[in-house]
């Protein structure tokens, strides 16, 4: 739904969700968000602090955070955050995984001074150590994805691919430069949760997630500030039902609907 992240998860029910997939806002560069500010490496775990809480807060305990991140200046804020997350939140960290692109140009940044990096890290957390992963899948979905992945941890994958985004770009004219391929959240939602079960999506950005969560029959939840985003993800949204044969691709709840539906999926179990 249209709306802040750090104030929309607030009404989302404790122990709710099973997976917290995203492309968190990248430290070091402009945030889409309407602002297009930049918040430095040494000032973005306290910029994120009170979405992390909010996330262990809404995960249940078999539940996962799973997000790319990176810094194009601070090359040890990646170990200093994941220090964090563990150290003063207790997240459990699981597994590094690392987004290599495809489509990135070698070279150089010369305003940076040095050579171009075309691998982003992949941070997998558990809410605790008892967390869901049916690694069969892992199996099923290189089967589909061979030349993808080797190892397992490597995911090589290229927004180029990604045709409900192209056109959905093509016919709004509206462009996202931060965009996360459909690939990565393709293996973590098989992964780490079931048929059925919750995918929350703090940035929406271009509808990635919630597309492949519903291409996976999983219900998805997602917030979005910038306008121009969100009407760019519906029609992704829209294009992907034409590309994959949804019967409803994503439907857009309020936190209060949302919750009075799980709520009421509760009670009748």
């Amino acid at each position: 739904m249209p709306g802040d992240s750090f104030r929309l998860i607030r009404e989302v029910p404790d122990a709710c969700v099973d997976l917290v997939m995203t492309d968190v806002p990248y430290p070091d560069m402009k945030i889409h968000d309407g602002t297009r500010r930049i918040i430095a490496s040494e000032e973005w775990i306290e910029w994120f602090k009170p979405l992390a809480i909010e996330i262990k807060r809404v995960l249940k305990p078999t539940g996962s955070f799973v997000t790319t991140i990176n810094s194009k200046k601070d090359r040890g804020f990646y170990f200093d955050w994941v220090a964090w997350m563990r150290q003063t939140l207790e997240f459990h960290f699981v597994l590094p995984h690392y987004w290599v692109k495809k489509n990135i140009i070698p070279g150089s940044v010369k305003r940076m001074r040095f050579p171009r990096d075309g691998v982003d890290h992949i941070a997998w957390f558990g809410a605790t150590p008892r967390y869901y992963a049916n690694l069969g899948a892992i199996d099923n979905w290189k089967k589909y994805n061979p030349a993808t992945t080797t190892p397992t941890n490597m995911i090589y994958a290229s927004t180029m691919d990604d045709m409900s985004y192209h056109r959905a770009k093509k016919k709004t004219g509206i462009d996202h430069t931060g965009k996360y391929p459909e690939l990565i959240p393709d293996l973590f939602i098989q992964i780490l949760t079931q048929p059925g079960g919750t995918v929350l999506e703090p940035f929406l950005g271009t509808g990635t997630t919630a597309i492949v969560a519903a291409k996976h029959g999983r219900e998805c939840m997602a917030f979005e500030r910038n306008m121009k985003n969100v009407t760019l993800a519906r029609a992704a949204m829209k294009e992907a039902r034409k590309l994959y044969n949804f019967d409803d691709v994503f439907q857009v709840l309020s936190a209060r609907k949302w919750k009075l539906f799980r709520q009421s999926q509760a009670a009748s179990r």
